[in-house]
């Protein structure tokens, strides 16, 4: 993860964890270490813009914890955001949940209506946080993923998760009463020059892409 802000007192500086390590128990990794550099280039023109040790360096761990949501007050503007992205093999699927108007129509309570979105969003919350509690593998689990979180729009799977969530999804008559569940598939094609536990250097042109 990169991200690239303008500071108060204007300098445009990029950052990132350059080391972190895996924690029993933790859904997330630990940052260890955070790296950063300075645009001393024409932040007007991104043609120019020249990524270079910073000669008065900011504390970019302080910025670190400020943008994950560790600080009030005004710190910076995020003007990027750039994530890694993990080789998976095998193809990609999409899987589209639509709910069906008929069976929706029919609901006669508000509270008929609450339990089918409890169920829906009870699924979605299990499946990605605790994937044990419906009889899905953690493996499946972290082979797929949501652009921007929303479970009304597609999501992601590799290596055959996709064919798990529409069947763990359909196992409850509810969710197979109401949704239709669609799987579409593409070739991968994703490739990456990161690895696990350390990221090239921010000026490298990996970035640059």
């Amino acid at each position: 993860l990169r991200i690239e802000m303008v500071l108060p007192d204007s300098r445009h500086v990029a950052f990132g964890p350059s080391k972190w390590k895996h924690v029993p128990g933790n859904l997330y990794p630990t940052t260890l270490e955070v790296e950063g550099l300075c645009n001393i280039g024409d932040l007007s023109n991104e043609s120019s813009w020249d990524w270079q040790p910073c000669n008065d360096e900011p504390d970019f761990e302080d910025l670190w914890y400020a943008t994950r949501g560790g600080g009030g007050g005004s710190y910076g503007v995020v003007t990027a955001v750039y994530y890694q992205l993990h080789k998976k093999p095998g193809k990609l699927t999409g899987v589209t949940l639509v709910p069906r108007a008929d069976a929706w129509a029919n609901l006669d309570t508000h509270e008929e209506a609450l339990a089918v979105t409890r169920s829906f969003l009870d699924f979605h919350f299990s499946f990605f946080a605790e994937p044990e509690a419906i009889l899905v593998t953690e493996e499946v689990s972290n082979s797929c993923g949501m652009a921007d979180g929303d479970p009304n729009r597609y999501i992601y799977c590799f290596q055959g998760a996709g064919d798990v969530f529409k069947a763990r999804f359909e196992s409850d008559p509810i969710r197979a009463e109401y949704f239709n569940v669609g799987l579409e598939h593409w070739e991968s094609f994703v490739h990456s020059k990161f690895v696990d536990g350390e990221f090239p250097p921010l000026n490298e042109p990996a970035y640059q892409s």
